[in-house]
Formats: C-alpha cells, structure tokens, sequence
C-alpha cells in the first residue's frame, strides 16, 4: 500500500525510496512525576511493518510514511541554508493533502490527527563555531550552565537533557545536548559536532486539520523562543537571531 502512495502522489517530486524500521509511538502524557522518556525496544518474531521514505533528488527533502504517522523532514547535506518556515510548512500541508487524497482513493477512511510535532536540530561544528568543550558553555549556557572543573580536570565531553511543559497541558518542549560525530559533504568526511535538538510534541485538540496547523505554530513558536534563551551570543550570531515570522 506504502509503494501505491509513492507511486500515485510521490514519485515525481520523490524519486528516491528508502526502506526503515517503524518509528516507535511516542505519545505526551501528563501527571505527577517526571515526564515519560524514550525506552530501549527489543523485538522477536515478525519483523515490524515498514517506514518508507520517499527523498528528493538533491537529498534534502524527505516524506516518510507509516501506519499512524507522517513525517516532513528537510536535510543540511551541505552548504544549502535551511528553509524558512515559511516555506516549509506549505510543503508539509501539500504533503498531507496527498496523503490524504490517496486514503480516500483507495475508501481506506477519514485521517484523523491525534498529535503534533516538530524538531529543530541544530549542529554546531568544531573549528567554525567552538575550538573546545570549553567554548560550549558559551554556546548553550541554558543547558550547561557555566561548569568550573576543579584543579587538574578538563572539560571533555558533556550531554544534557531539559524537558519543559507548553501550559497549560498543550504540549511539552524537549531540549536535547549531545557531543557527537557526524559524516558531511559529498567526500563523506566527518566532522565534530554538539548538537542542539529541540522536539515540541503534543495532542491535536479537536482532531482536525486545523487543530493540527494550529499545533504546529505553537510547537514551532516555543522551539524558537526557547533556543534564543538557551542559547548565547555566539550562536545568534551563526544562526542569524531574528524575529518569529
């Protein structure tokens, strides 16, 4: 059914197919104690129903579809600069117009939203923006603070997770840190990084598409705000700080 989707409504602007693994459901729930965090999965048996992803052709735009989610993703292979969301989000919406158009093809029901999602990842690279772990408390002082080593020790690596309610109850806002390599370019070369992630998840109220654009805004708004906040004047000044648009 996944390589009917692709062929119907995809592989003209997609030509490119990819075959996953199953993203796993992860769902906001709220309450007393600490906020739910990803588990480690172990399957036996039948292998799981397939995530397909359907890529460009430069390789920077991706569509990947499952049973029960959609997923709209651009890729930095190289110097491109990312897009605006502006220009992003009518191509996520035409994307889900097709998916939508081919359930009703093919009188497979009505899509209806439960939940929202969106993902900044920010990568800052050794030698352009920090020489160091001692330059990254700098960087994302709203994570590390600004750590003092005792005598004889030296800062070498560092991760860090902060986890953060959209009020009231609308959503959750999930910012992650970690010290990473990462293969870049066309020479397949790799390269040091921090990356700074920022997921905003959280229910789609009314369950309909407007619930879900309006959802997205919100998650969209508070991943903005929060890197300015997290984030110091030597990142502003490689993203470009600017007005939400």
């Amino acid at each position: 059914m996944l390589a009917m989707l692709w062929h119907d409504h995809f592989r003209n602007e997609y030509p490119n197919l990819k075959e996953a693994d199953p993203i796993e459901p992860q769902v906001e729930h709220f309450g007393a104690g600490p906020p739910p965090r990803g588990q480690m999965m172990f399957r036996f048996g039948r292998p799981p129903a397939a995530r397909l992803q359907m890529v460009s052709e430069d390789g920077h735009w991706m569509v990947q579809v499952q049973n029960g989610r959609l997923v709209f993703n651009w890729r930095k292979l190289s110097t491109h600069d990312y897009p605006r969301w502006s220009k992003t989000l009518p191509r996520f919406h035409e994307t889900y117009d097709k998916l939508k158009e081919f359930t009703a093809e093919r009188k497979l029901g009505t899509i209806e939203p439960d939940q929202w999602e969106v993902t900044y990842a920010n990568h800052f690279v050794r030698g352009e923006d920090w020489q160091t772990p001692h330059d990254w408390p700098v960087l994302v002082p709203g994570v590390l603070g600004h750590p003092t080593p005792a005598e004889g020790l030296r800062l070498e690596s560092a991760a860090g997770t902060v986890h953060m309610e959209i009020e009231p109850r609308r959503g959750r806002l999930h910012v992650e840190l970690e010290h990473a390599m990462h293969r870049s370019g066309d020479a397949n070369e790799s390269q040091e990084i921090l990356v700074l992630q920022l997921t905003a998840r959280g229910p789609v109220g009314a369950g309909d598409d407007e619930s879900l654009l309006e959802g997205l805004r919100l998650g969209r708004l508070a991943i903005v705000d929060s890197f300015a906040r997290f984030t110091g004047e030597a990142a502003h000044g490689r993203w470009g700080k600017r007005n939400v648009e």
